[in-house]
């Protein structure tokens, strides 16, 4: 019975492919899959439904979202066979080098290349060589914003990229990936450093300044400009984590010097219009790095001096001077390595003359906006009632109101998070003084998150429930869309029922919305301190929703009612985010049952 039935299923399954112009490389994917005999019915059911949406993957209207739901397919499919899984990733990234912009495919190939390095080192690395078979400068950027997008989420998966793409050479955007993984691993940061250091095509002096920082423990990076003091990059900026390392400074001066020389011979026999840029890269090189060759290197002195008057003598005595200018620029930005200054906290006696200064105020703007301010930092202080008094001297009736808001909304949080005395009832009381909607939506959900901390499960369902009520009146429907996840994955954790229902009116609301995202929940939360609408001056910034996205929760739902956050996953409209969550839930339901397997054998042997 069975072999008629796999018969007729992969029958169907080809002539689907034809019908839809299925490619080769995907079609042979499929084709040359051997049947494993062992495999459960409930394997073999979650296969079919991976085949049909890698079919749905391929054919979508969008031509730029397909690449990004074929590669939640591969990722997918990785759980039941690797080798198609690759192959469907090969597939995507196809169909990401034929985005119709560069925008949109620089973003398709990163997702792709991401999503691979999570499951296979290897698989990653291969991706990268085809992106490089392009050999454009789209495809180098594309790269290394790849390796940032996976510092968030996986470092190994980002040092894999980061050393695949080595033969690109080096850029601003290498050496601040290096500046950020340093942060994250600082061996895997200094091995990337070194590929980059060593390989040829990072050896020219322009390339090599972009490396000139690191091995020193200074966030610097220079480039961009055949005039030095034109040089764009980064400088003044201190890390927590970076400090200087002997045998990187020992390499690097090494490798520095050898390119000065090479620059200063190509010089000679470059035309007379070239010359001075040649030696003036010279000279700013020997100026920025002698602190440290005395340093690191006093056998480089002699060498370096007469290199110096080499390239003094072949530039004009301005551009010397601005040059000079550039590099004492650099030199006093710099703070001690390894260091994170804190902001100080301002005194009694600040706050005072800042609020004398709101009074002295010439116009009634620089006196609200001053107010403002002190206002604000009172709230930081969670002097609230102090706050609240000096946000009503504020005579700028828009932006009294919105302060207040702002104010009452840290207040509450602060009366239900309080360690000696926490005070639900308070923590309401202010949470229903903001009147935006969206707002206190959130507020009721992070006061209900803290509620689950505190143990306090009735509590915390009470403002779920208010709060799924207030997020009805949320006009942007990404907005409520967000909101109402958020409200379903903190009801997971103590219902069944309400779940269900919150991520129905959330998928609805997504389906209204005309960018319909489910990566990011987030929301603005921020205040306007000028008195012009059409120049705004912010405070604040963005609120994370949930610790899930639409994802997430549905395949955590998935995990004890797996029919149910398939219908919910299928109700989305059709698209790449309907493909991305029902790939996910089928993944997470084939892992399932594997581990099921796993252990039912384990248990065999066991007996």
């Amino acid at each position: 019975m069975m072999p008629s039935k796999r018969c007729k299923w992969w029958t169907a399954l080809i002539l689907i492919s034809i019908t839809f112009g299925f490619s080769h490389v995907c079609l042979e994917a499929f084709a040359q899959r051997p049947t494993d005999q062992r495999s459960s019915k409930e394997e073999l059911r979650w296969k079919y439904f991976l085949d049909q949406l890698a079919l749905e993957a391929r054919t979508l209207s969008d031509q730029n979202t397909r690449s990004e739901a074929l590669a939640a397919v591969a990722d997918a499919y990785w759980e039941i066979s690797p080798g198609d899984s690759t192959k469907l990733f090969f597939v995507a990234l196809e169909l990401a080098l034929s985005s119709e912009t560069e925008v949109s495919r620089d973003l398709a190939v990163r997702r792709v290349i991401a999503s691979a390095a999570k499951r296979n080192g290897q698989l990653a690395r291969n991706l990268v060589k085809e992106v490089l078979t392009k050999k454009d400068k789209a495809s180098n950027t594309q790269l290394t914003k790849t390796s940032l997008d996976l510092l968030k989420v996986d470092t190994a998966a980002a040092e894999t990229v980061a050393l695949s793409s080595v033969s690109a050479g080096v850029s601003f955007d290498v050496a601040w990936l290096i500046f950020e993984l340093n942060k994250k691993d600082s061996a895997a940061a200094d091995r990337v450093y070194l590929a980059y250091l060593n390989h040829p095509n990072s050896r020219s002096l322009h390339q090599l300044l972009w490396l000139a920082g690191y091995p020193f423990g200074y966030v610097e990076a220079f480039g961009g400009s055949s005039n030095p003091a034109q040089f764009t990059g980064v400088f003044g900026v201190s890390s927590p984590t970076l400090t200087p390392n002997r045998e990187l400074a020992n390499r690097f001066l090494e490798t520095a010097s050898q390119a000065m020389a090479a620059t200063l011979e190509l010089a000679t026999q470059a035309p007379f219009e070239r010359r001075e840029s040649l030696n003036s890269l010279v000279f700013f090189t020997l100026i920025y790095l002698k602190p440290e060759a005395e340093r690191y290197r006093l056998d480089l002195r002699a060498r370096w001096a007469d290199m110096e008057q080499l390239s003094t003598a072949a530039i004009s005595p301005t551009r010397r001077n601005e040059i000079l200018n550039k590099a004492r620029e650099i030199f006093s930005s710099r703070r001690p390595s390894g260091s994170d200054p804190k902001l100080e906290q301002s005194s009694i006696s600040e706050t005072a003359e800042m609020i004398e200064r709101a009074e002295r105020a010439r116009t009634s703007c620089e006196r609200d906006t001053t107010y403002a301010r002190v206002a604000l930092k009172l709230a930081h202080e969670k002097d609230f009632q102090r706050a609240v008094a000096i946000a009503d001297k504020i005579y700028n009736l828009k932006m009294n109101a919105n302060l207040i808001q702002f104010v009452n909304f840290d207040r509450a949080l602060a009366f239900m998070a309080s360690k000696t005395d926490p005070n639900a009832s308070e923590a309401i009381h202010y949470a229903d003084r903001v009147a935006s909607y969206e707002h206190r939506t959130l507020l009721y959900i992070l006061l209900a998150e803290i509620s689950l901390n505190q143990n306090e499960r009735e509590r915390a369902y009470e403002l779920l429930s208010n709060a799924s009520k207030l997020a009805e009146h949320v006009e942007e429907p990404a907005v409520r869309a967000g909101l109402l996840i958020a409200i379903a994955d903190k009801f997971s954790k103590i219902d069944t029922i309400e779940p269900v229902r919150v991520l129905k009116e959330a998928i609805r609301a997504l389906n209204q919305s005309r960018q319909p995202g489910i990566d990011q929940l987030s929301i603005s939360r921020r205040v306007d301190l000028s008195c012009d609408d059409q120049n705004p001056v912010w405070y604040g910034g963005t609120e994370l929703l949930s610790s899930s996205n639409l994802i997430e929760t549905l395949v955590k739902l998935s995990q004890v009612d797996d029919e149910t956050a398939v219908q919910l996953a299928r109700d989305l409209n059709p698209g790449t985010n309907r493909v991305r969550v029902l790939a996910a839930i089928a993944g997470a339901a084939i892992k399932k049952v594997k581990a099921s397997d796993r252990s039912n054998k384990s248990r065999g042997m066991t007996n």
